[in-house]
């Protein structure tokens, strides 16, 4: 119930404004060398760092936790402690 909740009230307030900013849907990317790259619905590169254990240190300074969750991958941010959950694509 909470989830579903929480959907309603992400596309209702949320999802207009990250259109605009054409950040509606991200794709998280970990090649094989360890790169990680957030790029934006139309491929466009928004992100993009290097995964040691665990952890994603982003060419911004900032550092990110990568944990497998169910059939995704959660990624939360460590200096605010916002996550943020990827289904996995085939």
């Amino acid at each position: 119930m909470q989830d579903l909740l929480y959907r309603l009230i992400r596309a209702a307030m949320f999802r207009p404004i990250l259109n605009k900013l054409g950040f509606a849907e991200l794709q998280l990317v970990v090649s094989g060398g360890g790169q990680v790259y957030l790029r934006n619905e139309v491929g466009g590169l928004v992100s993009q760092g290097d995964l040691r254990d665990g952890m994603v240190y982003w060419s911004n300074g900032k550092r990110s936790w990568l944990a497998r969750e169910g059939p995704g991958v959660l990624v939360g941010d460590v200096d605010t402690g916002k996550h943020f959950y990827f289904r996995r694509n085939g």
